[in-house]
């Protein structure tokens, strides 16, 4: 998973707004590196200095879950939730040539929510 600091989407909204690049187009947007939900959780628990409880949820389960799901809503969740425990990686570095921007990495997200804790 290529997680994405909120700070950079808005900073990429904002070189959106003028900018004749982003008119009618998608821009593919993701975080600097990918990282795995195991490595975000040690990420949090060697910035916070303590151990974070994690439930687990099997991708079967989610499964399960997926099919038995009624709301349109409530499967798009799912459906999320599978892509990601499926090891599912979407993100990508958006044009730099067209968007300069230097990225947040995960490390440095997870840093200053530690600090401002």
């Amino acid at each position: 998973m290529r997680y994405v600091a909120t700070a950079d989407v808005a900073e990429l909204a904002v070189q959106c707004v003028d900018n004749p690049a982003a008119r009618n187009t998608v821009i593919p947007f993701g975080g600097p590196e990918p990282i795995s939900q195991w490595d975000a959780v040690k990420l949090f628990e060697e910035e916070f200095g303590r151990p974070f409880s994690v439930t687990e949820i099997p991708a079967q389960a989610l499964q399960t879950q997926w099919k038995a799901s009624e709301n349109p809503m409530e499967k798009s969740f799912v459906s999320l939730m599978l892509g990601v425990a499926r090891g599912f990686d979407a993100g990508m570095d958006p044009p730099f040539e067209k968007f300069p921007m230097q990225l947040t990495t995960p490390r440095e997200f997870v840093r200053r929510m530690a600090r401002n804790n």
